[in-house]
């Protein structure tokens, strides 16, 4: 509930920024032409974020694989260049009323490409919920009847939006692996890159006019505020939801313009803004609150079968974990057990070694009297950096164990259906472990749908479909 929570704090304050991107931007480009902000706002952006990502030592530690930097590419240059290049473009062939308009349709894009891409689901509760916010956004900016006047412009928008919900929808894959500071650091300089050739394409017609206080505290906001703190915590709030109800809070964006337009430009509010705001207000509240409702309800129950409850792993857990992988360890009948210097095997000691990395996620088990008596755990592995049951860099390998008094009384049941839904609201499309076929745990995993795909050494490595 509080990482949902958290989620909808981060997406709301971000498209809150960029609601008032909108008025500080018209300032600013009566000095400084389109494709030259961009540039320098993402110059600003990468050299806070990078500054941000040197200075804390967990980051420093962290090393992109070639397929994260791959990923890191694609955000740049589908979201930070393309997508807002479209929206600066399409904008120009139409008018600032239009944009807004047909962008705002972002979120019905990133619902679709979050069902065909992570696998989400399209439920009647995300249909109702967008349909209220479009309204909304309608009832907000209006209806405009010049729009077939402005079919290029149209298109090109459209294009804007698909594009921004491509990146969206890519991020919460690349959250698996990587934190959202390092994604949003990475991906700006992408774009930075990319967006380097247009802007001097653009200075051979064009001039800067950047004198004056109030233009370089413009354009210092729009670098530090609306591209590195929203564009940070657009991702941090999309690693933290479904993407499909993340989207959501996109709509806040015209609702914060609409009225900082009227609170600092002079704009006319009308009853008609109130209306549309309060429909979405109402669609967030219904993938949201209602949802965190039937969480509480959920953790008021404990989630129990035979007195156990199932809980997040907390910093305090880690002792727990090291001796449920030690658990873990299947022994045949009747041979001594090795001793717990096994665990700095570094195939075995990997499982847990330097736990609470992007993508670490684990459950525990508790007795009615609240005592640990079990735990689930997923990590993802590199190929230089692999475990027993490793399959690829985008699925985690599952490990478990429960104390042999406890077992073969529901508790592992339990404990792997929580934590494959869990993988599966991450975005995860497989998971995989490796047992010996010997263990009796393996009729657990094959009830829950896993299956054989290899062997390594005496251990079947398995993976089940999310």
């Amino acid at each position: 509930m509080k990482q949902s929570l958290l989620g909808a704090l981060c997406l709301s304050l971000a498209a809150s920024i960029w609601g008032g991107t909108f008025v500080v931007s018209k300032y600013v480009l009566d000095y400084i032409p389109s494709f030259t902000l961009i540039w320098i706002r993402y110059l600003i952006a990468f050299a806070v974020l990078f500054f941000l990502l040197k200075i804390n030592p967990k980051e420093r530690k962290k090393k992109p694989s070639k397929s994260d930097w791959l990923l890191l590419g694609w955000l740049g240059f589908i979201g930070y260049f393309v997508s807002i290049a479209m929206q600066f473009i399409g904008t120009k062939l139409s008018d600032a009323h239009t944009g807004a308009l047909i962008t705002s349709a972002t979120p019905a894009f990133m619902v679709i490409f979050a069902k065909m891409v992570l696998n989400e689901k399209l439920t009647l509760k995300k249909i109702i919920s967008l349909v209220l916010a479009s309204i909304g956004v309608i009832t907000v900016i209006g209806w405009d009847q010049k729009l077939a006047n402005y079919v290029w412009g149209c298109f090109i928008l459209i294009g804007a939006a698909v594009t921004w919900a491509l990146l969206s929808v890519y991020v919460k894959i690349a959250a698996r692996r990587l934190s959202s500071l390092m994604i949003t650091t990475y991906a700006i300089f992408f774009a930075f890159l990319f967006t380097t050739p247009a802007m001097l394409w653009e200075l051979g017609s064009s001039t800067v006019h950047a004198k004056g206080l109030y233009i370089l505290l413009g354009v210092l906001y729009l670098g530090v505020v609306s591209t590195a703190g929203a564009f940070f915590l657009w991702n941090k709030g999309l690693e933290l939801m479904d993407a499909g109800i993340g989207s959501l809070f996109f709509f806040f964006q015209p609702v914060v313009g609409t009225f900082l337009g009227w609170l600092l430009l002079h704009e006319r509010l009308n009853a008609s803004f109130f209306i549309g705001a309060a429909f979405i207000l109402a669609a967030v509240l219904i993938v949201t609150v209602q949802k965190q409702r039937k969480m509480s309800i959920q953790q008021k129950r404990g989630m129990k079968l035979n007195n156990f409850k199932i809980r997040e792993t907390k910093a305090s857990d880690l002792e727990f974990l090291w001796n449920m992988l030690y658990e873990a360890i299947y022994i045949p009948e009747g041979e001594p057990k090795p001793s717990r210097d096994v665990l700095n095997h570094p195939d075995i000691s990997c499982c847990l070694s330097g736990w609470g990395r992007q993508g670490d996620f684990g459950l525990i088990a508790e007795n009615s009297a609240g005592l640990n008596i079990g735990a689930v755990w997923i990590r993802l592995f590199e190929e230089t950096n692999k475990t027993y049951g490793y399959i690829d860099e985008q699925t985690p390998i599952l490990s478990m164990a429960v104390k042999p008094n406890y077992r073969g009384r529901g508790a592992g049941t339990l404990l792997m259906t929580e934590i494959l839904k869990a993988a599966r609201q991450a975005g995860y499309e497989k998971a995989s472990l490796s047992v010996d076929p010997n263990n009796p745990a393996l009729r657990l995993y094959e009830r829950h749908g896993f299956k054989k795909t290899g062997e390594s050494g005496t251990s079947w490595n398995m993976v089940t479909l999310l």
